[in-house]
């Protein structure tokens, strides 16, 4: 004998779509969730200004400003020590054979920037005289400045001042002064009182003489 299987019983109509309806429900939960879980980007938000700030640019440091240049050196200092004092140069008799009115003054120094002065400054001597009676002075030096110093002397000279003989070697005269160049030394008789070369010309010729 057949046994008919039973047929499924159908669920009434109303509730079937309540069942679709709670599956959708589910369904879109699900989804709900899952959106949840997303990370969202956080928006930029501006600075207080409104605006974004800018960026800072690196400093840069000003550079360290370069060392100078070394200084070229100074020229070789030819000069050497003349070897004479004031007493040997022109003596108590030379002296007064020339003006026994002048008188040597012992420790004062020439006015600077004078023939004189430039002859210290050279390791050389430079003796002052007064007339006792009418108070000029008359100031002899004597140095031995080295061959550079004695070109140059000699092409100053050559311009300025006027050759002179009879002064006890190479010689030029002007603006009160007596120059005398002999062998390596260099000779100035310097005076306000001196007009030509014959003024002083006893006095180089003399230095000229005692020089070593």
């Amino acid at each position: 004998m057949n046994l008919e299987k039973p047929s499924p019983v159908q669920a009434p109509a109303g509730i079937a779509r309540r069942r679709r309806l709670a599956a959708v429900g589910v369904a879109l939960a699900g989804l709900l969730a899952l959106s949840g879980c997303a990370t969202t980007e956080p928006t930029p938000t501006p600075g207080a200004s409104g605006s974004p700030s800018p960026s800072a640019s690196p400093s840069t440091s000003p550079s360290a400003s370069a060392e100078p240049g070394e200084a070229p050196a100074p020229p070789a200092d030819e000069a050497t020590p003349v070897g004479v004092t004031c007493q040997q140069l022109i003596t108590p008799d030379d002296l007064y054979a020339y003006n026994p009115n002048l008188a040597h003054i012992d420790g004062e120094a020439p006015a600077a920037g004078t023939p004189g002065a430039r002859a210290v400054a050279a390791k050389g001597v430079a003796c002052v005289y007064r007339n006792l009676t009418s108070n000029e002075t008359i100031v002899v030096s004597a140095s031995t400045p080295g061959p550079t110093a004695l070109t140059q002397a000699r092409a100053e000279l050559s311009a300025s001042a006027t050759p002179a003989d009879g002064l006890g070697g190479e010689g030029w005269f002007g603006g009160g002064t007596a120059t005398v160049i002999a062998g390596e030394h260099l000779v100035t008789v310097s005076s306000d009182i001196f007009t030509a070369p014959a003024d002083a010309a006893q006095l180089t010729t003399t230095a000229v003489s005692h020089l070593p």
